[in-house]
Formats: structure tokens, sequence, C-alpha cells
């Protein structure tokens, strides 16, 4: 940890005891080094810690230029898979991909948002959920073309649908299960349906 991650991380904790305080080790931020990946999630709690109580515009504009640097080193990590290797999960860092259960009614809220940096993707912890699911939602012809005991990926493999839809096509079918009340948290639940985010590529905005 350098000098000035230390100094940072002081500030904080005094509660941004004056403007030259913060102004000095922020203007010489470009000259930290890339940081440990064990301190990355750190860091980004003291970035947003600090644009919450910037006490003046000029304060505010050398944070936000330490936040979209921080944002291209965190691209660089996360940019294969290796790199990221040893970086805190789920933890919100930019371009990092985020594994959750969000509720079937948020599902649609970012498939209905297509200015939302995101793509998705669906995880089941059940290898056998998706077909459950198709039992109700499909026509009966259609099921009696599917290889029986089917896993979720030869599911979507033998319908032919491509990863990037597959999100898509679960809620669209969740969707003809009306008839069921409830069925649809109910089954979100059962199966343990869970849904990782990746950010896009040209995303840059640290959100704080």
């Amino acid at each position: 940890m350098t000098d000035l991650f230390r100094h940072l991380r002081s500030l904080c904790m005094q509660g941004l005891a004056g403007e030259a305080e913060l102004s000095e080790p922020l203007t010489n931020s470009r000259v930290i080094p890339i940081l440990g990946k064990t301190q990355l999630v750190e860091y980004a709690n003291l970035l947003i810690f600090l644009r919450c109580h910037a006490c003046s515009e000029e304060q505010l504009t050398l944070i936000d230029a330490e936040c979209a640097r921080f944002a291209r080193v965190c691209k660089k990590i996360f940019a294969t898979k290796n790199s990221s290797r040893g970086v805190p999960e789920n933890e919100g860092l930019p371009f990092q991909p985020i594994e959750t259960s969000f509720s079937p009614a948020c599902v649609r809220w970012l498939l209905k948002n297509p200015d939302l940096p995101c793509e998705a993707t669906p995880l089941f912890n059940s290898k056998h959920g998706l077909a459950e699911l198709l039992s109700l939602s499909l026509n009966p012809l259609i099921r009696t073309d599917l290889p029986a005991d089917a896993t979720n990926d030869e599911l979507f493999a033998a319908l032919k649908i491509p990863p990037r839809e597959r999100l898509r096509f679960v809620i669209q079918q969740l969707g003809r299960t009306h008839a069921v009340p409830g069925f649809e948290e109910q089954f979100f639940h059962k199966v343990g349906a869970r849904v990782r985010v990746f950010y896009v590529k040209h995303q840059m905005k640290f959100s704080t």
C-alpha cells in the first residue's frame, strides 16, 4: 500500500479534515501504482466516500478523474479470466461481473432497458431446472422433440437458443405460466436461478 493510499484512507477516517488535505493527494494520485488485487475494493470504497464528501467543484473534478483512471485499471484486470484471479467477487467494481439472485420482475426490468450497460446469462443450481419450466410452458408437440432427461445446456442447444438470448428466453417461458399463481418466484427459488451480469466494453462510468 502506497503512502498516498494510506493518506487517502486516513482522510476518510478523519471525515476530510480540510480541502487542502484532499486536493494534494488527488492531484498526485496519477503516480499511484496499480494496486494489488486485494486492495481494489478498499480503494473503490475510498473513492466513493471521497466523491460523496467533496467540498468543492475542483475537488469533485479531481475525484472524478481518479475514478475514471481506476475504472481503466479495472478494465484491464477483468479483460481476461486469468487476470481477475484473486480479486474478491461480487464487489461491484467497474467491469467486474456480478452474479446475484434477481427477482423475475427485476430481470424483466433489466431486459426492458436497452441502454443499461450489461449483458446477462441465466445460471441454475439444478441442472434440470429448465426442463421443469418447459414442461409447463412449451407446446406439447415441441416438448416431444426434446431429448429426455436433458440438462439445461442440452435443452438450450436443442432449442437453438444462443447464450445471449437465454435469459430472455427463460423470462418469456415464465410469462407463459400465469395460470399458476406465484410460480415465477417459486421456480426461481427452487432451482436457485441466478443472473450473471457482464458490463459491456465501452462502459467507463464509475458508479457512486
